[in-house]
């Protein structure tokens, strides 16, 4: 499998080199900007990506591993090599809007989140030699960048075409409208 190539050489130190993180997520082209849908396995990223893909007219551009990178006043996710299970993977290059940690609920609201509970919360998502103090540093340094500049959702929700419809109008309400969040029939 490719995950264990990049294992041997290295691959997430030679990103920090150049400024970049590898994240734990799903990543979704919405209206020219991305949506990046984060958290362990069996949270429900994959579902809420296939959602917005289904329903708000979004492209998958990375099942599984999202790379992002600092550019100018925001951040540009690229995808990866690795795909996971949806075996989805395109380079991409689109601007960050939002970063959603999906959490299986009986009801659907997402939730800003800031400060420490961000980057707490971005840092358990990224691939980092957390042994090492230098890589550690570096990606702290790249998330908190991040979770600053990008805002950060905690999205309770059901397996149904009602999650992405809270989060598009929450996502319209705060102003981060990723382009075109309309929905698809």
């Amino acid at each position: 499998k490719s995950h264990n190539l990049f294992a041997h050489i290295g691959f997430e130190e030679v990103l920090l080199h150049f400024g970049r993180v590898m994240l734990h997520s799903s990543y979704v082209r919405v209206g020219g900007g991305a949506l990046l849908f984060a958290g362990a396995s069996g949270a429900g990223k994959s579902t809420q990506a296939a959602l917005w893909v289904k329903h708000m007219g979004a492209e998958t551009v990375n099942g599984d591993r999202t790379v992002i990178c600092g550019e100018g006043q925001g951040y540009t996710a690229y995808g990866s090599p690795v795909a996971g299970s949806s075996a989805v993977f395109r380079y991409g290059g689109d601007r960050v809007t939002a970063l959603v940690l999906p959490e299986k609920s009986r009801e659907n609201e997402a939730e800003r989140i800031s400060g420490a509970e961000a980057v707490r919360a971005v840092f358990s998502q990224a691939t980092v030699n957390s042994w090492s103090p230098r890589d550690t540093e570096r990606a702290l340094d790249i998330i908190c960048g991040f979770t600053s500049c990008i805002p950060v959702y905690r999205l309770r929700c059901t397996p149904d075409r009602r999650a992405p419809e809270e989060l598009s109008r929450r996502l319209k309400a705060d102003g981060q409208d990723p382009g075109c969040m309309s929905e698809k029939d």
